[in-house]
């Protein structure tokens, strides 16, 4: 009885060993991007006396959602605002139903201004100078627990480390 050959892949003779180079290096990448490496989403910054994890808000799109939609935030964490030039600035909390503090920071990283924020409430809550470059959204009462005062300091060196960390993870 004849014997059936099972054949998977057949090339012609004279690239057979091209060929076959290529499917095992095809077959060697697989594995090597096929988990992406995940960005990492908090950076540690230190206010004053105090250390967090904060994201960041830099672009546009990231700033006006915000903490929307959250049902949480973890208990030495917030979100750190950044704008490319010093304005006054205003934050509300629609779809937010998490009560929050929020500190407006100048460009020298100096604490200037902290206030409350409701969750659900859509009256803008502003910053009474004009300029306010930083502004950090943490759990309410986050900044009186942490002994962290209007004048303290928020490390710059420590916010461009996590910008330069979080673009070049793009």
């Amino acid at each position: 009885m004849p014997r059936s050959r099972l054949t998977i892949f057949s090339f012609p003779p004279p690239v057979q060993p091209v060929c076959w180079l290529l499917l095992i290096s095809m077959t060697l990448n697989v594995g090597c991007d096929s988990e992406p490496e995940e960005q990492q989403s908090h950076y540690p910054l230190r206010i004053g006396p105090a250390t967090m994890q904060a994201e960041l808000a830099l672009d546009p799109a990231t700033q006006q959602k915000g903490l929307m939609y959250r049902e949480s935030l973890g208990v030495n964490e917030g979100m750190l605002f950044v704008s490319e030039s010093p304005r006054p600035h205003s934050f509300w909390m629609r779809n937010t139903s998490i009560p929050l503090d929020i500190g407006f920071f100048s460009a020298d990283g100096i604490l200037r201004e902290v206030y409350p924020l409701f969750p659900r409430v859509e009256e803008p809550v502003q910053s009474r100078r004009d300029d306010i470059v930083f502004a950090l959204e943490t759990n309410r009462g986050w900044y009186k627990e942490n002994g962290v005062r209007v004048g303290d300091t928020l490390d710059l060196e420590m916010v461009r480390k996590a910008m330069r960390a979080m673009t070049m993870g793009r």
